[in-house]
């Protein structure tokens, strides 16, 4: 009994150990990272992507950053700001935020054969947006969606995206309100879901049609 109460006291001093010098080195290279912008842009360039005032961050075990402008193939981001959520991201092998909130931005969309796809991309994304919306903590998001379709651009859009997952219940609101439009004009989703399954939702559309979107007057589900 000893021993094995031996053995387990090393093992936990060990984790311990490590688990600090992975902060310490964790939050040394955070603070380093404004200093090694320009080699990140090197490697995002092949991407069509630059970042410009960048900052690590580290609240607790989890790194984030800071971005001041993020520029993409199909758009742009203002005021981003990334915490990851360490152990539920290594929990579900993805990438999950503890807060995730972008200020305000510009995304392109362009036809593609039948549907849409981010105008620029044309290789499916290796990303899991979907676990990112699901499980991540705190997310607000706002952007200005455009649509092109035979060089033709048309605005289809502010979208409002605010999404929280706290006591097992997951929380999402999007509201899409066209240019120029009243403030009753727009679209409205609402959903909230607990992790046994059950959940509700609501789809309000009010005085809001463009050509790719048709959506009837006050349709609510």
């Amino acid at each position: 009994m000893k021993r094995a109460l031996t053995s387990f006291a090393a093992t936990a001093t060990v984790v311990a150990v490590l688990l600090a010098l992975t902060q310490l080195a964790g939050r040394a290279a955070v603070h380093l990272l404004p200093a090694f912008e320009p080699q990140l842009n090197t490697l995002l360039e092949g991407m069509g992507a630059e970042v410009h005032g960048i900052e690590g961050q580290w609240h607790g075990i989890n790194p984030g950053f800071a971005v001041r402008h993020l520029r993409l193939a199909s758009g742009d981001l203002h005021d981003v700001r990334f915490e990851l959520d360490l152990l539920e991201s290594l929990w579900r092998n993805r990438v999950v935020a503890r807060h995730l909130t972008v200020a305000d931005g510009t995304v392109d969309l362009e036809r593609y054969g039948h549907g849409w796809r981010l105008r620029g991309v044309t290789e499916p994304l290796d990303f899991d947006f979907v676990t990112l919306a699901a499980y991540s903590d705190a997310v607000g998001v706002t952007l200005r969606l455009r649509m092109f379709d035979a060089g033709e651009m048309q605005e289809l859009g502010r979208l409002a995206w605010l999404g929280s997952n706290y006591n097992n219940r997951h929380l999402l609101s999007l509201t899409l309100t066209p240019p120029g439009a009243c403030s009753s004009c727009g679209l409205l989703l609402e959903v909230e879901v607990r992790s046994g399954g059950d959940g509700h939702g609501r789809l309000i559309a009010s005085r809001f049609a463009t050509s790719a979107l048709p959506l009837a007057v006050g349709a609510e589900i």
